[in-house]
């Protein structure tokens, strides 16, 4: 066999390196959870003066007006029958 075709079929028949386990994977998740939680809290410590003012004009800020007022559905009051039984209904001229 030749060099080139060694080398070939020994990354053929290399078998697919596994990735981290079960374990491994939680654990860079919570550490990956804990930077995050770390860098947002190190941001708001930064800039405590601003988040502070930010915090008192919007408890400063009116409450917006009321919306328009929903209006209840109100069911159609049924057609009460007619006093003249239908035989002797009164038709007006024909179009």
């Amino acid at each position: 066999m030749m060099r080139g075709q060694q080398a070939s079929a020994e990354v053929i028949d290399r078998a697919p390196a596994e990735g981290p386990g079960l374990l491994g994977r939680l654990l860079i998740v919570t550490v990956f959870a804990l930077l995050v939680l770390v860098g947002a809290g190190g941001a708001l410590w930064a800039s405590r003066d601003a988040v502070n003012r930010t915090i008192l004009q919007w408890e400063q800020m009116p409450l917006p007006p009321g919306g328009p007022v929903r209006r209840l559905s109100v069911p159609i009051a049924p057609i009460p029958p007619p006093d003249v039984p239908p035989d002797n209904v009164q038709r007006g001229p024909a179009i």
